[in-house]
C-alpha cells in the first residue's frame, strides 16, 4: 500500500487540504486542544473538512478495489504520519 501511494501520490490531495486547514488554525491563533473543537469558522474550512473526509473515503475504496488495503488502521497509520510531518511545518501555538 505504501509503495503505491508514494508512487501515484494518491494521497497529495488529501495532504493539500490538511496543510490548508492547518495554515488556517495557525493564522487564526489555535492552540492543539482549541484546534479539536473549532466552533466557528470560514465556510471554506467546512467545506474543506467535508473535502478531506470524502477524499479519504474515495481513497480507501481505491485501495480496497486494488486489493492493497489490508485494513482500515494501516491507512489511517500511514495518513497520520504524514499530517504529523504537516503539523511541524504549521506548528500552532502552543507547539513552538
Amino acid at each position: 500500500m505504501i509503495m503505491f501511494l508514494e508512487k501515484t501520490k494518491s494521497d497529495d490531495e488529501i495532504c493539500e487540504i490538511y496543510k490548508k486547514i492547518r495554515i488556517w488554525l495557525q493564522e487564526s491563533g489555535y492552540t492543539t486542544e482549541q484546534s479539536e473543537r473549532v466552533s466557528e469558522a470560514p465556510v471554506i474550512i467546512w467545506q474543506l473538512q467535508n473535502e478531506l473526509r470524502s477524499g479519504m473515503e474515495k481513497l480507501k475504496k481505491t485501495l480496497k478495489q486494488y486489493g492493497i488495503l489490508r485494513n482500515d488502521n494501516e491507512l489511517h497509520d500511514y495518513i497520520v504520519h504524514k499530517f504529523i510531518e504537516i503539523n511541524k511545518e504549521y506548528p500552532l501555538i502552543d507547539e513552538l
